[in-house]
């Protein structure tokens, strides 16, 4: 088990694989993937505590953390995740299946994060475990052979997480193409004007902090990052992920994705990412026990239902949050401000910025 708990002062001292933890003094808090949101979004936090925060990278280019000049020192190291510190925080689903498959469990602050989440980095086993509770989820196909030429249009994405590669819509020729690639498979599109969003901490399948949203727009608009999101108010889709993650008595966090179908009004469950989520900072707004328990940290950041992740913003995003001013809504806190002014300088001229 890797255990890099924050909450002491000294070190766990561990010596494998040339791993060398020794007793500082001080807790030295390694960023394993300093580019990644996730990652961003909890090392801002931690860097307005005395923590000794050091961004590690394999990349030959500098990071850095938005609005944080608070950062001792950046190393640049073939496995970041080899650097000694008191505690790393692993936003990227590979470091992640990586450290679960060497050490068996991880903990970031006071969660434990189970060597047995990775079956939901298969989705199509973590599709059949949610049919098996109860889920609808999408037809899937796994070989080009398997694709009916009766359907015009598939979503095409990865078959295991963190494997990276397209996720989109694609007719039938080019989906055919693709899954000659074991790497992808097919689904049916579900046709639903946004996807739901459950963020969540359990121990053994009990929540300890959760948040929902559902996404207003995204980059790419089918099936990408979410670029403008919302809390939900669905309960029913809320209290269905509830009862999955204790029904697979899930420890850890992750986030769990549906959609709606917009003709049966059915939740369509889509995957469970088994990670820290891009989307983060909205979960840490929403709920203070996600800061509390993972990296120890009081939350306050101002409490905010809507959220703009200016740096994913697409022209979509553009035309949703023209829609939205239009219908009155104009309050909408920016995660990294600075780089939408660009955008609206040439796209908006004329809409007023507010701000956390």
């Amino acid at each position: 088990m890797l255990k890099l708990p924050i909450d002491r002062p000294t070190a766990i001292c561990l010596q494998e694989d040339g791993i060398n933890w020794m007793n500082t003094g001080q807790k030295r808090i390694v960023i394993a993937d300093p580019s990644l949101p996730q990652s961003a979004a909890l090392a801002r936090r931690l860097a307005t505590s005395e923590h000794n925060i050091l961004i590690a990278s394999c990349h030959r280019r500098p990071f850095r953390i938005p609005n944080q000049p608070h950062f001792s020192e950046t190393v640049i190291a073939e496995d970041p995740l080899r650097v000694p510190g008191d505690m790393h925080v692993i936003g990227g689903s590979r470091a992640t299946k990586r450290c679960l498959e060497e050490y068996g469990e991880l903990q970031l602050g006071e969660v434990h994060f189970n060597q047995a989440n990775l079956r939901f980095y298969s989705k199509v086993e973590g599709q059949r475990l949610a049919s098996e509770c109860g889920w609808a989820i999408p037809q899937t196909w796994l070989t080009a052979d398997e694709l009916p030429k009766q359907i015009n249009t598939f979503f095409v994405k990865p078959a295991t997480e963190g494997t990276g590669g397209l996720r989109a819509p694609r007719k039938y020729r080019q989906a055919y193409q693709l899954l000659q690639n074991p790497h992808y498979i097919a689904q049916e599109i579900i046709h639903s004007d946004t996807t739901l969003g459950y963020a969540f901490i359990a121990q053994r399948g009990q929540i300890l902090a959760e948040s929902a949203h559902h996404e207003i727009a995204s980059m790419p608009k089918n099936g990408g990052s979410a670029v403008i999101i919302e809390r939900s108010l669905d309960e029913s889709f809320i209290q269905r992920s509830r009862e999955f993650i204790e029904a697979v008595k899930y420890s850890g966090w992750g986030l769990l994705e549906a959609k709606r179908d917009a003709s049966s009004k059915r939740l369509v469950f889509l995957e469970l990412n088994a990670k820290l989520w891009a989307s983060i900072e909205f979960s840490l707004r929403q709920d203070p026990r996600f800061a509390e328990l993972l990296i120890n940290h009081t939350e306050t950041e101002t409490r905010v239902d809507s959220l703009w992740f200016v740096n994913r913003t697409n022209l979509h995003a553009l035309r949703m949050i023209s829609q939205r001013r239009i219908a009155g809504k104009r309050d909408l806190p920016l995660v990294e401000p600075n780089v939408i002014r660009s955008i609206i300088s040439k796209n908006l001229p004329r809409l007023k910025i507010k701000t956390p």
